[in-house]
């Protein structure tokens, strides 16, 4: 420790311009108060630079760009992360939300996203995370992910074809209630 500590006083004097010799700097870095404040300083300077690199680690993370391709509405989809994804993106925990009310839910086990999207529209996945580093009290991170379901192509005709089917039927009772000599519809 007192290689540390000398150079740690080194660098500490230079930067305030002060003069010093090795003699001078041996002498006193053997006080302990002078080990104990060098150690202590040491320790938080190293805090300091883990939580850094945690917070970068984040900031990272929140900025990658993660595109769910487009889904369509009554249609299976799958979405598939690369198996490392997680991983490479040095994630520690994550949770997604979001998909259940969609029609879609998460695989852990294949890291799918799968289903049949009960509505189109624009939607906000929320994935939280923590990244390695984080302690289990440290609260959990919000990227949010976007998803456009587009409508069911056959919607249109589906609903056509049922305006079809009631104005024949409405027709055709007609026809009966008229040849049975009733009021028509």
């Amino acid at each position: 420790m007192s290689d540390v500590t000398n150079f740690y006083l080194e660098k500490l004097l230079s930067s305030k311009g002060k003069n010093w010799d090795e003699k001078s700097i041996a002498k006193f870095t053997k006080e302990e108060s002078i080990i104990d404040a060098i150690s202590q300083i040491l320790k938080l300077q190293k805090n300091i630079m883990e939580k850094w690199e945690i917070r970068t680690k984040i900031i990272d993370f929140e900025n990658k760009a993660i595109i769910f391709p487009n889904a369509t509405q009554n249609t299976t989809y799958l979405f598939s992360f690369n198996s490392n994804f997680f991983e490479n993106n040095e994630i520690q925990d994550y949770l997604i939300d979001g998909l259940e009310e969609l029609g879609l839910y998460y695989n852990e086990e294949t890291l799918t996203v799968e289903g049949v999207p009960k509505n189109n529209g624009n939607f906000k996945i929320d994935l939280k995370f923590k990244v390695i580093g984080e302690s289990d009290i440290d609260k959990l991170h919000l990227k949010q992910i976007n998803l456009v379901v587009n409508p069911d192509p056959n919607y249109y005709g589906k609903i056509f074809h049922q305006i079809k089917m009631l104005f024949i039927g409405k027709k055709k009772i007609n026809l009966l209630l008229e040849y049975w000599g009733k009021e028509k519809l």
